[in-house]
């Protein structure tokens, strides 16, 4: 049997089942004159009248869940629910377009503190690489624009050129930016240090006692090889386990790195 309840504004919401309707009880989110109907019911009436049957799964506790970034109100609840039970707009994450969390993504450059859902972190990488495709069409329609040779450039196609790679250039280090800040939030959002994004990276040192004993050993290159061998081994085991992280879902409700993000945010 499926149940429906009225909010604050008069809106239908729903369905819920029974569990739910008496867990949105117990956390305060309804109470007993809350109008609410069955499925196939002939009217409103209050919540009370409705006798649930069951109750609440004792193995799952209520907790805090984070805050609606519609109405600011704080939800509580054993999961996630589909809407606000306070505004009625939907809060999972599959209400945003591609787009939407890409540009989110991409607005916070500059922040690696909080957390990142999968598909804030996968709409971005899509992003990116488009972005990173089309860079490199630019690049390229400049370079069949130049002239060869001798043949000298007009002064105006020579400064447009110039601001446009350099704009080019800054665009492609804020991507980079934005490409480790994601990645470290989307860590955080799995319970992980976000130093493991740069784990991969990290392994690249490993060929610098390579090329120290070098010096001293019988054949330098095979030695420099054994190191670059065994950096790119690491590098290849740590990237998987990366892209593994990456594809887990979010840990629920609030972690150490902060609330729960299972809800869209505004467009900014």
């Amino acid at each position: 049997m499926q149940y429906y309840y009225l909010n604050e504004q008069k809106e239908v919401q729903g369905p819920f089942t029974a569990e739910q309707m008496r867990r949105m009880l117990a956390d305060g989110t309804l109470d007993g004159n809350t109008l609410a109907s069955e499925e196939g019911g002939s009217g409103w009436r209050p919540l009370d009248s409705l006798h649930l049957p069951g109750g609440v799964s004792p193995e799952v506790p209520a907790a805090v869940l984070g805050e609606c970034p519609h109405c600011k109100t704080t939800l509580v609840g054993a999961e996630v629910p589909a809407v606000c039970p306070h505004c009625g707009k939907h809060l999972h994450p599959g209400t945003e377009s591609l787009w939407e969390n890409a540009v989110y993504a991409y607005n916070q450059l500059t922040d690696f503190r909080g957390r990142a859902t999968r598909r804030e972190f996968w709409s971005y990488y899509l992003f990116s690489s488009l972005v990173a495709f089309a860079l490199n069409l630019l690049g390229s329609i400049g370079e069949v624009i130049t002239p060869d040779g001798n043949e000298a450039v007009p002064l105006p196609v020579a400064i447009v050129l110039m601001v446009v790679g350099l704009l080019l250039l800054l665009f492609q280090l804020s991507l980079i930016l934005a490409n480790l800040a994601v990645a470290v939030r989307r860590l955080h959002d799995t319970g992980h240090c976000g130093w493991w994004a740069v784990a991969p990276l990290a392994c690249l040192l490993l060929l610098i006692p390579g090329v120290f004993l070098a010096g001293s050993a019988h054949d330098p290159g095979m030695m420099v090889g054994i190191f670059a061998l065994v950096a790119a081994l690491a590098s290849l085991g740590f990237s998987l386990y990366l892209l593994i992280q990456m594809l887990m879902p979010s840990q629920c409700g609030p972690n150490k790195y902060g609330p729960s993000v299972l809800f869209p945010r505004l467009f900014p």
